[in-house]
């Protein structure tokens, strides 16, 4: 496979994956505010936002590094990964 397809292909799938991400995360948040009401859509985009500054604390741009470090080094997907969870689990315990 030439490398043109393989960037392709890799883009194509890191769209559809944020794609779904974002309009799973549409659906849900449209059925809470439907359940909830008025009052507690508010309350939903507080939480959100409040936790929304413990995620940035949290991921220390691990994504983009770990997407690099495994596209540079395939071989090494386990290592790579299990550091990055483990870095993100710590921090997720600490701040909890």
């Amino acid at each position: 496979m030439s490398d043109s397809i393989k960037i392709l292909k890799n883009i194509f799938s890191l769209t559809a994956a944020e794609i779904a991400t974002k309009g799973i995360a549409l659906i849900f948040t449209i059925y809470l505010a439907k359940i909830l009401g008025p009052e507690g859509n508010g309350l939903i985009g507080f939480a959100k936002y409040f936790v929304g500054f413990f995620v940035i604390v949290c991921n220390l741009g691990l994504d983009i590094y770990g997407t690099r470090e495994i596209a540079r080094q395939p071989d090494k997907i386990t290592k790579y990964v299990n550091s990055i969870f483990s870095i993100r689990l710590f921090m997720s315990s600490l701040l909890y």
